[in-house]
């Protein structure tokens, strides 16, 4: 665990120092001006880039939703087809999983597991990305897309493991939503940390005049 606080620290200062440094330099420093509306003036204008990340993946979380349904009749009529016995009390709804350990239960328990935890994770995740946005537009949404294709591709892996959880992992990137997840913890403390200064610290003091 203190590795990842570690890469998430070294990760943040990359992105944020990235986006501040970089963005003017090849024309791109608009994003990290406030707006001209008055619903934008306090927000810089690649908030924008904010906003479009955090409704998408809402959008795509209630894709993953709609297909648990699916997920739920498919298995129950495998189930019964094979000889299952009680497959409508042990499968339908109100069940949150399906009850019993056999192939098709434990798949179906895969699919439903890779949608509950991702909802139990989502609160955090719209927390960090919506102020680490207000100072750093740009980084976090860079750290919100990492993390939203990481996510796809657990979840995917999740989904098609057939009962056996180890396969969440499957592909090489599949973990890197945790460090994301960490990393837009660490910008959000960089954002708080400038409100209670008063002052950006990150990073006028190391560009100086540069920008």
């Amino acid at each position: 665990m203190i590795a990842y606080f570690i890469k998430a620290i070294i990760l943040a200062v990359a992105f944020t120092l990235a986006e501040q440094a970089l963005l003017p330099k090849i024309g791109l420093g608009f994003l990290l001006e406030s707006g001209a509306t008055p619903s934008t003036v306090y927000l810089p204008c690649g908030y924008g880039l904010v906003i479009m990340i955090v409704t998408y993946t809402y959008f795509w979380v209630l894709l993953v939703g709609m297909g648990i349904g699916k997920a739920r009749q498919e298995y129950s009529e495998l189930a019964e087809k094979d000889g299952e016995k009680q497959v409508e009390e042990r499968y339908k709804l109100p069940n949150l999983y399906a009850q019993g350990t056999s192939k098709h239960a434990r798949a179906f328990n895969c699919v439903q597991r890779s949608h509950q935890q991702l909802l139990e994770t989502l609160p955090g995740y719209f927390c960090t990305v919506l102020l680490s946005g207000l100072e750093f537009p740009v980084a976090t949404f860079v750290l919100a897309s990492m993390w939203l294709y990481s996510r796809m591709l657990w979840v995917k892996s999740y989904a098609k493991s057939k009962g056996d959880p180890a396969k969440r992992y499957d592909h090489p990137f599949s973990r890197f939503f945790w460090q994301a997840k960490l990393t837009l913890f660490m910008t959000s403390w960089f954002v708080a940390i400038e409100l209670l200064t008063g002052r950006k610290i990150f990073w006028d003091s190391v560009l100086g005049s540069s920008k």
